[in-house]
Formats: structure tokens, sequence, C-alpha cells
């Protein structure tokens, strides 16, 4: 029954009363959907595992990582090891980022 909430869903961008053709959504939850909150965390729950050892907390669609060191250079050298292993789970899991709310 998933399967086929999740299955041959269709999108298309709209501007200016002009219509783009419509394209299949291959990856991700229905936004403003009845099950939508519930769906997912089950899609980013494995996120914790991109990171093995570290401190990541998902609340909804916010994800925070949180990374310990004695100097600025520890966290920097961390931070970066540990956002390309995130990196490398967006890729793969497919969920998009929004560039512009991320610190």
């Amino acid at each position: 029954m998933v399967r086929n909430y999740l299955s041959e869903r269709y999108q298309y961008i709209s501007v200016n009363g002009i219509k783009s053709e419509l394209t299949p959504v291959t990856c991700g939850v229905p936004q403003g959907s009845a099950l939508g909150p519930l769906l997912f965390p089950v899609y980013v729950n494995d996120i914790k595992m991109a990171v093995p050892g570290e401190k990541i907390k998902v609340f909804t669609d916010d994800t925070n990582l949180f990374i310990p060191g004695c100097t600025f250079g520890d966290v920097t050298l961390s931070a970066n090891i540990k956002l390309n292993q995130l990196c490398d789970w967006l890729t793969a899991s497919k969920p998009s980022v929004n560039v512009e709310k991320t610190k």
C-alpha cells in the first residue's frame, strides 16, 4: 500500500500561468500530505549511520551535527571529514538541502 502511495507521482512548475511538462517524482515524500510527517523520518532514519559515532539530531526536516574539539583547527578538520560523509549520504539518499538555511 505504501508503494502505491509513493509511486507514479508527477510534478510540474508553473510560472506566470505557464506550466512545464509533467516530470516523474522518483524519490522523496509528498509534502503537505497526511502521511508525509510519518514517512519522512523513515526516509532519513539512516542518516545517523552516515557519520558513525557522531551525534546527529534529527527533528522533522531539521538536522544538526555536533562536532566537538579542543581547537578551532581540530573542529574544522573534523567538520570537513564529517560533512563529506554526509554529502555521500545525501547523494545516495537524494534529499534536497536548502543551502540558504544551512549553517
